[in-house]
């Protein structure tokens, strides 16, 4: 059952999404095609990608332009009309990453970024425990959520009306212990600080599902 805290912030994404559309990003663009670069490398031309959380579908844009076939899913309904304009030949589905409706080991890859920070620490594993269950063996996670320690509501006006959204942040060491005990080998772990920002940086991380 979808909790009030995870309700709001869908709802809030809701109202955001056409805002959104024209922001820039927080990050310089070298930085996230040096994610994308990284991850291509490790999963290789025509891998099945989950596109877990993907918001307005820029990122997903990114991925199918390296030649990889993507699946994109997020609660939001506002982001998922969004994204469909942005990326018209985009596969994505209105789908809760708490509850993936694919089959075990279907995909080659997961994507899920500045997503799991809205999640509580304890549904942010049971997701992590999904994405495991729907990669194939050695299969590829990338993950990024708002670096830092503890949790708090982001808000934001919007035609008057102060929208929440939860955000749990992640250190380092703390998303090391998630993906390790969510059965993944980490293969490289950082931190991007935003040169626009100076409250915001992310950590981000790629791991390899263990074989059990």
């Amino acid at each position: 059952m979808e909790s009030g805290t995870y309700k709001m912030t869908r709802l809030s994404h809701d109202r955001l999404a056409k805002q959104w559309v024209n922001q820039p990003s927080y990050f310089d663009s070298k930085i996230k095609e040096g994610h994308v670069n990284r991850f291509f490398r490790a999963v290789g031309k025509g891998a099945l990608v989950l596109d877990a959380g993907c918001g307005l579908g820029k990122e997903a844009k990114m991925l199918i332009s390296k030649g990889l076939r993507v699946i994109s899913i997020d609660t939001s309904k506002g982001m998922i009309r969004e994204a469909r304009k942005i990326v018209p030949k985009g596969d994505f589905r209105r789908i809760d990453m708490l509850d993936l409706k694919f089959k075990d080991k279907n995909f080659d890859a997961v994507w899920c970024f500045s997503s799991i920070h809205h999640l509580r620490k304890a549904d942010a594993r049971l997701a992590l425990r999904g994405f495991n269950r729907v990669l194939k063996d050695r299969g590829i996670l990338a993950i990024s959520s708002k670096e830092g320690k503890g949790w708090y509501y982001n808000i934001a006006l919007v035609n008057g009306m102060r929208l929440r959204r939860f955000i749990k942040q992640y250190t380092k060491p703390e998303m090391e212990k998630l993906l390790t005990e969510s059965g993944f080998k980490v293969i490289d772990i950082r931190v991007d600080r935003s040169s626009k920002r100076k409250d915001w940086s992310r950590v981000v991380a790629i791991g390899i599902k263990t074989i059990r």
